[in-house]
């Protein structure tokens, strides 16, 4: 499947539509997450039930112990002989082993948990918090109150304070209340139980809870309800997966953070007309087509469209249609019978394998049909700053240097706009207002700019990335890319203050900064991942060997060289072919990283002329590095 991305004109009564449905959909995402806070937080309360339960029974045999037994097992898990464990015998493993939660938990450590009512903050950043008690004084932000704090670099700077307010009645307990999930307060449906969010794709639950917070019913489409919960239960996935502890949190919806995108999961646009330019997709209608050449990248006679998005980008509205293979309707639909056949017949059964193989023959013909005559020819490929990619051949792409002017621009005028905030914050202040400040026009001008700017980096190293990835798929069969550690690459180097307090020690730091804001313009992570999704569509192998030393050692002879500059390698071993021979250092790395790889086809005899890269003339104009 592949994504087409189509500019779209809609009219005025079509925009209104248009936020009339975003507002709905906030509305639903802002009820899905703040369901599942509250789900989440009582299944914490099951999950702490279970283990008191599980450390009252391990007690209670753990009571049944001679003395010196219990002293034994008390002192491995008070880690009483530090480090360096005693020898044990195979019974005392045995005896330890059994009372392995005493690792994780002591006997009290779960006890006196109250399941007290839930209380849902504000905003994604409050969370939820556990209420005992109402009344009673409260602290509120003030914003007359300054503290001054020291940051990293050790400069002064002030947070904004809290003072505490009498309340108007005395705290008043909060009597523990038993949890239970949420329900349909109405409707068909009253009194179910909102155990996961996939109940809320219920449209006339959901109007019975609008109706509760006297709120019009739904108009939007159950369609683009069940793309919006598509992309909630990615994100609330991600949040919880333990492999992604730098995972954002899941906000809540609002001003600053509003969604932009209608999606259809379910069903394609409901009719194309190419001699009308236009697509009728449902709510909105008829849209019109801006996009020249969207028939020919379309391609309806070999592609079948299947989903589509409508999406709101600060330059206009885009159609995001996703087309397949004209067999892939058929897979899916057999896809849906296996589950069900092998559950009325069985697995063994003559009916289930005739499925069975008529799915896989479907999916062997969608597979091939991605194929292209492509020659058993491997390469390395060494991503880096100067060129993009370098590879074994002597190949050196230049990277996208249409992104790093924007960022420049962007850089420049989000420096001019905080300047003009400072000043109208400054005046709004000593006017004596208070609350929040009203943007000035200059300063809506300046945001639109830059979030255009942005928009049009984005499309910049996507459209790059796409082209280079294509032509490397279509041209090997088989890629070595150097397993290159994106994040362990752009860690910043703290700064370390002198003795005396004045300055700064040379560390680094500066140089590591200007390495970091150029390796983001290079998009690297994102080529990888394009590079490596073609490769293996088209039937290819994408290896990964690691970057260890491969700049540091001849292809040739895997003997240790010398960087005579950040360009040019030279090998010292004498009796190795290219001694004393200049060599591009990163054309000598991806010659490494394909012997690594483990292809032994499609090999070529090297040239061992000199490589020179050349800077062409518009890296001269403008410094683009800091």
């Amino acid at each position: 499947m592949k994504t087409i991305k189509i500019k779209v004109s809609l009219s005025t009564q079509q925009k209104e539509i248009f936020n009339q449905y975003i507002d709905q959909l906030e509305w639903f995402w802002n009820l899905a997450l703040a369901n599942q806070f509250h789900n989440h937080c009582i299944k914490w309360y099951e999950w702490a039930k279970k283990q008191q339960q599980l450390l009252d029974k391990t007690k209670e045999n753990f009571d049944k112990l001679k003395p010196e037994q219990k002293q034994l097992v008390l002192d491995f898990y008070s880690h009483k002989y530090g480090e360096k464990q005693p020898k044990l015998t195979e019974k005392q493993k045995d005896l330890i082993n059994k009372f392995e939660i005493f690792s994780r938990w002591l006997p009290f450590d779960l006890d006196g948990i109250i399941p007290v009512p839930l209380l849902l903050g504000n905003s994604g950043y409050e969370g939820l918090s556990c209420r005992i008690a109402i009344g009673g004084p409260r602290w509120v932000r003030d914003e007359n109150i300054n503290i001054p704090l020291k940051n990293k670099k050790g400069e002064i700077i002030h947070k904004k304070g809290s003072k505490l307010v009498p309340g108007k009645h005395p705290y008043q307990p909060i009597k523990p209340t038993p949890h239970s999930y949420k329900t349909f307060p109405g409707g068909k449906f009253a009194g179910r139980e909102l155990v996961d969010v996939k109940k809320l794709d219920n449209l006339d639950g959901l109007n019975s809870i609008r109706s509760a917070e006297n709120l019009p019913p739904l108009t939007v489409p159950t369609d683009y309800i069940g793309g919006t919960m598509k992309f909630f239960e990615v994100s609330w996935n991600a949040f919880l997966d333990p492999k992604l502890p730098e995972r954002r949190k899941v906000k809540f919806k609002d001003k600053e953070r509003k969604l932009t995108t209608l999606s259809n999961n379910q069903k394609p646009p409901n009719r194309i007309n190419p001699e009308k330019n236009t697509v009728s997709i449902s709510g909105i209608g008829e849209v019109k087509v801006i996009d020249r050449n969207w028939l020919q990248r379309l391609n309806l006679e070999n592609i079948s469209p299947r989903t589509y998005t409508l999406s709101k980008k600060p330059s206009g509205y885009y159609l995001n249609i996703v087309v397949a293979h004209p067999l892939q309707e058929e897979k899916s639909k057999l896809d849906k019978q296996l589950p069900k056949v092998k559950k009325e017949y069985g697995e063994e059964s003559q009916e289930y394998q005739e499925i069975l193989s008529k799915y896989n023959e479907v999916s062997e013909q969608i597979k091939s049909s991605y194929f292209d005559d492509v020659k058993d020819l491997s390469v390395g490929i060494d991503p880096g700053v100067n060129a993009v990619i370098s590879t074994d051949h002597g190949a050196l792409f230049m990277p996208n240097i249409t992104r790093e002017r924007i960022s420049i621009h962007i850089e420049e005028l989000q420096s001019k706009l905080n300047k003009i905030k400072d000043i109208n914050d400054a005046q709004w202040k000593a006017a004596g207002n208070k609350g929040e400040r009203p943007k000035t026009k200059n300063e809506i001008k300046l945001q639109a700019q830059i979030s255009r700017l942005h928009e049009k980096g984005a499309n910049s190293a996507n459209c790059f990335n796409h082209k280079l990835s294509t032509r490397i798929a279509r041209t090997y069969r088989y890629v070595c890319w150097e397993d290159t550690k994106i994040k362990n690459l752009l860690k910043q180097v703290e700064p370390q203050a002198l003795p005396e307090g004045v300055g700064y020690a040379h560390n680094g730091a500066s140089a590591k900064r200007g390495l970091n804001w150029i390796m983001r313009q290079r998009c690297l992570s994102d080529l990888e991942a394009k590079t490596k999704e073609k490769v293996e569509k088209k039937g290819g192998k994408f290896n990964e060997p690691s970057a260890n030393y491969s700049s540091q050692l001849c292809h040739c002879c895997q003997q240790k060289g010398e960087r005579v500059s950040q360009h040019e390698f030279i090998c010292k071993n004498p009796e190795c072919s290219l001694f004393e021979k200049v060599q591009q250092a990163d054309v000598n790395a991806a010659r490494n990283h394909k012997q690594h790889g483990g292809f032994e086809v499609g090999e070529v005899k090297y040239n061992l002329t000199k490589l020179q890269y050349q800077k062409p003339k518009r890296f001269k104009k403008k410094k683009l590095t800091k």
